[in-house]
């Protein structure tokens, strides 16, 4: 499923965050992030898009000054 900026319409064939590893509940790459109790959490985890970030999957959007988020 793509997912596009909200704010600069850049897409991408799948949220970038989902290119790594969470670093908050170790979700796998391409899995969505879970809850403590084990169920699908309802977004992605923060630090998860950092991660993203770090590894050059994902960059801020210039339009909100790198504040980007995404659909």
């Amino acid at each position: 499923m793509a997912v596009r900026c909200r704010n600069c319409g850049r897409e991408w064939p799948r949220d970038p965050a989902l290119e790594v590893v969470c670093p908050t509940c170790r979700a796998p790459v391409g899995a969505w992030c879970r809850r403590p109790s084990g169920h699908r959490a309802m977004d992605l985890h923060a630090g998860r898009d950092r991660a993203a970030m770090a590894a050059g999957f994902l960059e801020p959007c210039a339009w909100t000054g790198g504040q980007g988020s995404l659909l």
